[in-house]
């Protein structure tokens, strides 16, 4: 796989194979410049140099010589000849000098073997001169001789000169001619070179900022809330295919929470819209219980009135029998008295008694609403669970976008904030779900408790209930006793004394039945204030729902600010 890092690698592997080529090449060439500049000055100008000495010291020589044979003094002889062997060392030394300048070329050696045999020959001529008597023949030839040698040796060294000459200029020629290639070569190589460079450049560029800019509109758009475009498509494999790899995950995945996110909060305000529907529906039940408790406490309160009136009728009643007892001869008019007021009695007893039983109807559908209350908390406390699950799954969704935000770096900041705002939004439902809950928890508490407070009632009132039908038959009794009177006058004293004992058992089953009343007329009171409570609790709870709808509406405006 081709990195990033080794397309780099690669690209300045080529760029100094280029430098390495360049400069290898110009090393090479500097050292061939230098090669044929050190032999222009360590060869050919030591050479000229040589042979410009030569030629000054054997013309210093021939002077030497001349001196020494023109004159007779001593001394100055002594002098010359010292002189000349000085001048014969300079120009053997010049000669060795020259002689190290000799390479492999077979012309300059010739020429210097062809001068070094003139210099001792004509070194010799010279020492036969100053060995022969002056003016003699033998002189004259020598030198003659010696001439002859030192116009050889001034030839050989002219020639010397010229060779050297031209080899000086053919160096600098050769030394140009390489210096003129080197730039053209410099100059094909380093274009090359640039060219290369400029295409590595180009296209190290190009495969660099391409996908950069892919990621970075990318980015830009999701910053933007716009979610609607599709993955970056690449084969890259490099760090950069990595990255948009992470780029296209980091895309859906933030598509499929703001999906999740959208559903989530259609769902709570689907949820909060029904809750307030039930909460409404259980403010009416309450209203309802309310309105049916109020009538059972009034109803309670006709029982007691209806108790006292009984009371009284058998306080007359009594009255009557002892009446009865002392007189005799009003038997018959009391006896249609007690009878109409036994009638009376029997009526009101069992206007009593149906009323008695509405109660305990009203007492059972009372029940009955408030058990279905029950059952409608407890399905809202499973609702408010519901919305707190949502809210923590919200929650989590809104750490996951926090998270993959942060991964996004200095793009992912907008989208950061956003995912902070929907993290405190579902803490909100959270909270509020919990506060419906305990809400909910202390109205089903309370209803708990007003049921067992309306069973209790129940039962005191069927009590109370079969305790006016055994009034009711105690007056069909009285009824029947009077009747029986006018029949049976003699036993006038015996149903009397009947009459007046079921009169003391009829007082004492009005009086229990009056504090029945008032015990139910007691708990009315409490049932109608426990059902004012879970009224006031139902208005809590739609007044919940009614900010958990607004919290629904706030997520939901949230989420809409992303494109799907």
């Amino acid at each position: 796989m081709w990195s990033v890092r080794n397309k780099l690698l690669g690209a300045f592997a080529v760029i100094l194979l280029f430098t390495g080529v360049i400069g290898w090449n110009g090393i090479s060439n500097i050292r061939q410049i230098q090669s044929y500049s050190s032999e222009v000055t360590n060869k050919w100008m030591v050479g000229i140099e040589s042979i410009n000495t030569i030629v000054q010291f054997v013309e210093q020589y021939m002077a030497n010589n001349y001196q020494l044979q023109l004159t007779d003094k001593a001394d100055e002889k002594k002098q010359l000849v010292a002189s000349r062997d000085t001048l014969i060392m300079n120009i053997e030394q010049s000669m060795n000098t020259y002689a190290a300048t000799l390479t492999d070329e077979e012309d300059r050696r010739s020429n210097y073997d062809s001068l070094a045999n003139n210099w001792s020959m004509f070194k010799k001529a010279y020492e036969k001169i100053a060995a022969t008597a002056p003016g003699s023949p033998e002189e004259e030839q020598a030198t003659q001789g010696a001439v002859q040698f030192f116009n050889n040796m001034r030839s050989m060294l002219k020639l010397m000169v010229m060779y050297d000459h031209n080899g000086a200029v053919q160096s600098t020629k050769d030394a140009e001619s390489l210096y003129r290639s080197s730039l053209r070569t410099f100059s094909i190589i380093g274009g090359l070179a640039l060219l290369v460079n400029a295409l590595f450049a180009y296209l190290l560029i190009r495969n660099i900022t391409k996908p950069l800019k892919a990621s970075t509109q990318a980015l830009h758009r999701i910053a933007n809330g716009e979610l609607t475009q599709q993955p970056i498509k690449t084969k890259r494999k490099d760090e950069f295919g990595k990255m948009i790899q992470a780029v296209n995950s980091t895309l859906e995945q933030l598509q499929a929470s703001v999906k999740k996110m959208q559903v989530s909060s259609l769902s709570v305000a689907h949820s909060s819209k029904q809750l307030n529907e039930r909460a409404e529906s259980n403010a009416s039940s309450a209203r309802s219980v309310t309105e049916a408790i109020e009538q059972v406490a009034s109803g309670s309160e006709h029982q007691v009135q209806f108790a006292s009136e009984c009371n009284t009728v058998i306080e007359e009643m009594a009255s009557g029998v002892q009446r009865i007892a002392e007189n005799t001869a009003e038997v018959a008019d009391l006896s249609k008295e007690s009878a109409g007021s036994a009638k009376d009695g029997s009526e009101k007893i069992q206007r009593v008694s149906r009323k008695m039983d509405e109660l305990c109807k009203s007492l059972e559908q009372t029940e009955e609403t408030i058990r279905k209350l029950e059952a409608h908390t407890v399905k809202i406390g499973s609702i408010s669970t519901l919305i707190g699950d949502i809210a923590t799954r919200t929650n989590l969704l809104s750490l996951n976008a926090a998270i993959e935000a942060a991964h996004a770096g200095q793009h992912g900041k907008g989208f950061a904030v956003v995912a902070e705002e929907v993290r405190k939004l579902a803490a909100q439902t959270d909270e509020s779900s919990k506060d419906i809950i305990e809400l909910i928890e202390a109205i089903q508490a309370d209803t708990d408790t007003a049921v067992r407070t309306m069973s209790e009632s129940l039962a005191e009132i069927r009590d109370s209930s079969e305790s006016v039908k055994v009034a009711e038959r105690s007056f069909e009794a009285i009824v029947g006793s009077t009747e029986l009177v006018t029949m049976r006058i003699q036993e006038t004293a015996a149903a009397a004394q009947q009459l007046s004992a079921s009169s003391e058992e009829v007082a004492a089953s009005i009086d229990s039945m009056s504090h029945l009343a008032v015990q139910t007329a007691s708990m009315a009171q409490q049932v109608g204030a426990a059902t004012e409570e879970q009224l006031a609790a139902s208005e809590d709870l739609r007044v919940s729902s009614g900010e958990l709808s607004a919290v629904a509406g706030d997520l939901e405006e949230l989420v809409t600010r992303f494109k799907l």
